[in-house]
């Protein structure tokens, strides 16, 4: 086990189980075991070669059982009680555009707000630097494009938003800087050879050097025109760790250990460099946002969380996503198959359904950041219907879809009812808190204790996560995610249930949250042993059958239950600050909706998706409701009727083809 991320544990525990894991790794495929390589463009896998996990002195395995950081580090006081401005977080349908200067000479570069103002949209992100190229405005720092130095491009595309009433969020590359790189080769990222690592873009430059103070400048410049937001793209750091000399003198300080050889996912020292990594964009991200709320509290910070609601990645951690404003994903990131160096999902465990790990990767997006709208970047749309499900299934799981509008089609009709249904609907999410009845814990920490064995951090640790959940999903159940640190932090307000996936793996301050939540009449479910979440041969369904008997009783007092539709039609509710409304979200199946290439890689067209057929038969009940005021499905904007029952009121919903919003006031 690993105990640098959640205090000490016996040194000799961790020597035991790496060693047990030396002949595993032997008997590894080259690709597979070195596949951290892959990561990055600019690092070759052809010369690598499987590696025993090395044998570890006394010393080293002292300092790697001493913990990096806190799980609740204060800083994160920084990101207690945050709201978004309203003029983000009540715009749930956004568009996107990546307009990159190589549009320069085409009218629509300029003209490109007055498209999305056409189309229904009311903010959208562009791009404001798309690479590693100059900036696009007279900056007083680094290089600037010949076309802005005595013209401020960047500035009139801000003004053009604002002049059309949009508010624009700039997409800003912050990992490349050519000239930088040119100028500075010391702030470079390297690998273990001294190469320089690299995106398409560029080299990465590292956040350990002196770069985040010069991204600072720039960053403060942009909000001085009138940037509404900044959306910070992909990974942010190389996956593999940095060996330039800053990281190398900067990881000595904060450990005491040497940097690992190379990237080995066998080694648990490079484990240690991966926590330093992380904990290196927290603190990057954390300085850059106390720069930029100081200088305007309503400018909204979008992070990157790449692979990381995929719930097997090791780049990143939860902390980030407290201090993001809105946590960046992607459509159908978190379906992706888990299939990275570190934890790969074993061919012989039953494979995740797409819609309830999507809804999965979307529920951790948003309540990783306590419950604040992930932006949900969806690219590649094929028609209006796609559209529309994709949508409905994002708004549903308390998200912003964020529609990416191919450059040459600005305005683009295909998404105007899309528009039209954020504008419908938006104000009814606007400030409110996704009710979680249920919340069940994602345990990074108990994860990553099996960093050498990812079979049994899915049989012990992901899959019981992602079976609980899949549970309560298809229950229609509300439910939600808490994190290491909001554990930690006691953040279970509204629960009555709670799910440990991992209870043996908790830490201290855990445990008296659990202990608490117990004292004060909450149900605590420690998964069971029993429980074969992962198996494909009818344990996973015996798995959510037990775990239904275990919440049963408490399940009929649930505060929202709703039956009817499909299996795959999903429901999430939200309450308002005020708690005198609520809006219930039902979702038809819109796992099916296709994004991306239009084409598969072997370039013959695709073949189209079909949407699913109506929902019909949909019930919403309210426990201990009185007869609300006013009952309304807003996407139709028909009046409901809510009949009175023992312990509470029942809504007939009308059939919907891919989204309904039944709001009670």
């Amino acid at each position: 086990m690993y105990a640098h991320r959640n205090g000490p544990l016996i040194a000799a525990v961790l020597q035991s189980i790496l060693s047990a894991t030396s002949a595993r790794a032997e008997a590894q495929p080259v690709d597979v075991l070195i596949e951290a390589e892959r990561f990055d463009r600019r690092v070759s896998t052809s010369k690598t070669f499987a590696r025993p996990t090395p044998e570890l002195d006394a010393d080293t395995l002292a300092l790697l059982a001493k913990p990096l950081t806190p799980v609740r580090p204060a800083w994160l006081d920084e990101a207690s009680g945050y709201r978004l401005p309203a003029w983000y977080d009540a715009c749930r349908v956004q568009a996107h555009t990546r307009l990159s200067p190589s549009f320069m000479n085409k009218e629509i570069f300029y003209k490109a707000a007055a498209g999305f103002r056409e189309m229904g949209a009311r903010v959208f992100v562009r791009h404001i630097k798309s690479g590693s190229e100059p900036a696009w405005w007279p900056s007083k720092v680094g290089a600037v494009l010949p076309a802005a130095r005595d013209r401020n491009i960047a500035k009139e595309i801000i003004d053009n938003a604002h002049a059309q009433g949009c508010r624009i969020i700039v997409y800003h590359r912050h990992m490349e800087d050519r000239y930088m790189a040119e100028v500075h080769p010391d702030w470079v990222c390297r690998d273990w050879r001294g190469k320089a690592l690299s995106s398409s873009r560029g080299d990465y430059m590292c956040f350990n050097s002196p770069y985040p103070d010069y991204f600072q400048t720039r960053a403060i410049e942009l909000v001085d025109m009138g940037a509404d937001g900044f959306y910070f793209d992909e990974r942010h750091m190389p996956k593999t760790g940095c060996w330039c000399a800053s990281c190398k003198k900067a990881f000595k300080q904060a450990t005491g250990l040497d940097h690992p050889e190379r990237a080995d996912p066998s080694d648990p020292v490079w484990h240690r460099l991966i926590d330093f990594n992380n904990l290196t964009i927290e603190r990057t991200f954390l300085k850059w946002r106390r720069a930029i709320h100081q200088r305007n509290p309503s400018v909204v910070m979008l992070i990157g969380s790449n692979t990381w609601p995929t719930i097997a990645d090791r780049h990143m951690t939860n902390r980030l996503f407290r201090i993001a404003d809105s946590m960046k994903t992607e459509f159908s990131l978190p379906a992706r198959n888990p299939g990275g160096v570190v934890f790969p999902l074993d061919a012989s465990m039953k494979p995740v359904e797409k819609d309830a790990k999507l809804a999965l990767g979307y529920t951790l997006a948003r309540d990783s950041a306590d419950g604040r709208p992930a932006h949900i970047w969806t690219h590649g749309l094929r028609d209006e219907t796609s559209s529309l499900f994709a949508v409905a299934g994002m708004i549903t799981h308390g998200c912003i879809a964020n529609l990416d509008v191919p450059e040459n089609t600005i305005p683009n009709p295909a998404f105007k009812k899309a528009f039209a249904l954020g504008e419908k609907v938006s104000p009814y999410f606007a400030g409110t808190t996704p009710i979680r009845w249920a919340m069940i814990h994602y345990p990074e920490l108990a994860r990553d204790q099996y960093a050498t064995d990812p079979k049994e951090a899915w049989r012990r640790v992901l899959y019981p996560t992602y079976g609980a959940y899949l549970a309560l999903l298809r229950a229609r159940l509300p439910a939600g995610i808490v994190t290491d640190s909001q554990l930690e932090e006691g953040r279970l307000q509204g629960a009555k249930v709670l799910v440990l996936p991992a209870p043996d793996m908790l830490t201290e301050p855990m445990r008296k949250v659990v202990s608490d939540f117990k004292s004060s009449g909450g149900l605590v479910v420690e998964n069971d042993p029993a429980w074969q979440w992962h198996d494909a041969n009818g344990g996973q369904e015996r798995a959510v059958d037990a775990f239904g008997r275990r919440i049963e009783p408490e399940a009929k007092l649930a505060p929202v239950r709703v039956s009817g539709g499909p299996e795959r039609m999903h429901a999430v509710s939200f309450v308002n600050p005020s708690s005198n409304r609520l809006t219930v979200a039902l979702t038809n199946d819109f796992s099916w909706v296709q994004t991306g290439r239009a084409r598969s890689k072997s370039g013959k067209p695709e073949t189209p998706a079909a949407a699913p057929p109506p929902c019909a038969g949909v019930r919403v009940w309210l426990c201990g409701r009185a007869v609300p005021r006013k009952v309304q499905e807003v996407v139709s904007g028909r009046s409901l009727t809510a009949k009175p029952l023992a312990g509470g009121i029942e809504i007939a919903v009308p059939d919907f083809d891919y989204l309904a919003v039944v709001v009670l006031e």
